[in-house]
């Protein structure tokens, strides 16, 4: 069995997660890689759907592989500059970068937002 999650959380002490989204913003997609597990995948929902919202789908492999794509694209820029996503998306241009996961970040628009940042944490 398979899952794609949006949930957001931290964690900054190893253990402690800290939960940033309730359950109603919450999403759990579940889909079965093969056969050994098809027609399961209700009984998987059924154990979520108390955290968020559950949809089932037949194609989880897409799913995952959208879910990274997505992640690379919104969390890059928010290591590059060492804050969480709420602060980082908070600067000016942060969320239309991070809202471009079939583009790559370029140095140069990495390199201007760092500067920037640096100038809003002071």
């Amino acid at each position: 069995m398979g899952a794609v999650t949006e949930v957001t959380s931290n964690m900054f002490q190893p253990g402690v997660v800290v939960r940033q989204t309730p359950p109603s913003g919450s999403w759990f997609g579940i889909g079965a890689f093969d056969a050994s597990t098809r027609g399961r995948e209700n009984e998987v929902g059924q154990c979520l759907r108390h955290a968020g919202t559950v949809e089932i789908t037949d194609d989880i492999r897409s799913a995952k592989l959208m879910k990274l794509v997505e992640n690379a694209a919104e969390f890059l820029p928010t290591a590059i500059l060492g804050f969480p996503m709420a602060d980082a998306v908070a600067i000016p241009g942060i969320r239309r970068l991070a809202r471009r996961p079939s583009a790559l970040l370029s140095l140069w628009d990495i390199a201007s937002f760092r500067s920037s940042a640096s100038l809003v944490s002071k």
